[in-house]
């Protein structure tokens, strides 16, 4: 099951964690570099082994399909782009996928709800043991897992979460954290920005350097993340305090909105998105007869099928202008809002 469909482990402020091993082939030159006979029969061998064992082949080959992947964690914009053989493999029931080709040979990634880095490694894991007793990954004693990418040998792993942080944002106390964070190899960024406005949605994003086992990586991760949350809860309290009731009439307003406009670009969007979150966060909606309804899955629901990309796949449809893609979100939405007001 998607993430979004799902709930987990401090979801209001961590919408996704994502675990991924960057993994090649041993006795092969890196893909970009290898002869296309080889890259060829390397396909078929892998088309196999994964559909063997209960992965499915994505069929979809217009760009704007595969970017509504990227925006729903599936895989990366970089593989999406690569002018090399690639193919996307899922195995949905355990939010599995796994990108052969493009740049590594293989990507095997596990996104789940919540603050769960350390099952998205454990069912990583079982695929990458799949792929080693299948093929011969290439590893060196002394460098570790080897990749055409720098920052992917070593331990060829990397570890994100997508976390919601409103009050950081509020009291400009993220730049401070970035810094802090970078100490660490650790990055933070916004998941998105509109006119230099980075919103209230950030990526924590860890690659490990060699020394460092990968269970001992994702601990140290999930520690990281866990103290920027408990931060963050402390910058809720202290900027709303007692007011926190006072957070039901924006997220009424970003309601309405939802349920009235004709149109709503993505910024929009995600500011009404922000107003709601923050709304169930703080707890601001448990007196309110329609918004105490609200859930986590909810919103990530609506999230997932609002970004523009996702939008355009969603509907079939192509080319959307601008301005139908406005139209689209706002029934979308609007649709979000009956639905919940029905449920009173």
């Amino acid at each position: 099951m998607s993430w979004f469909n799902t709930s987990g482990h401090e979801d209001i402020h961590t919408l996704w964690s994502r675990f991924r091993f960057y993994r090649n082939i041993s006795g092969m030159s890196f893909y970009d570099r290898a002869d296309s006979k080889i890259l060829s029969s390397f396909m078929s061998d892998a088309d196999k082994t994964l559909e063997k064992n209960g992965f499915h082949k994505n069929t979809s080959a217009d760009r704007i399909s595969m970017l509504s992947y990227s925006e729903k964690q599936y895989t990366e914009e970089s593989f999406i782009d690569s002018v090399l053989p690639h193919a996307l493999y899922f195995n949905e029931p355990c939010s599995l996928s796994i990108s052969v080709g493009g740049r590594d040979f293989f990507c095997i990634q596990s996104v789940l709800c919540g603050l769960c880095a350390d099952e998205c490694y454990n069912i990583a894991s079982e695929a990458e043991l799949l792929l080693d007793s299948e093929f011969d990954l290439a590893y060196s004693e002394k460098f570790g897992y080897l990749s055409p990418i720098p920052a992917h040998t070593g331990q060829g792993i990397e570890i994100s979460a997508a976390l919601f942080l409103p009050a950081l944002a509020k009291k400009n106390k993220i730049e401070s954290l970035k810094n802090i964070l970078c100490r660490s190899s650790i990055e933070l960024y916004p998941m998105v920005t509109y006119e230099s406005n980075p919103g209230d949605l950030y990526i924590l994003n860890y690659i490990p350097k060699s020394g460092m086992g990968e269970e001992t990586s994702v601990t140290y991760f999930h520690n990281i993340a866990e103290y920027i949350i408990s931060y963050e809860k402390e910058y809720e309290h202290s900027v709303y305090g007692d007011n926190i009731t006072e957070l039901s009439d924006p997220a009424r307003r970003a309601f309405g909105t939802m349920e009235y406009a004709g149109k709503i670009d993505e910024f929009e969007f995600l500011c009404l998105f922000s107003d709601l979150r923050l709304c169930l966060a703080t707890g601001a909606n448990k007196d309110d007869k329609i918004l105490g309804k609200m859930s986590v899955r909810d919103l990530n629901g609506i999230l997932a099928q609002s970004l523009s990309a996702s939008l355009i796949a969603n509907a079939g449809v192509k080319p959307l202008n601008i301005g139908e893609c406005n139209s689209l979100r706002a029934n979308i939405l609007k649709d979000f809002a009956v639905s919940l007001k029905e449920s009173v």
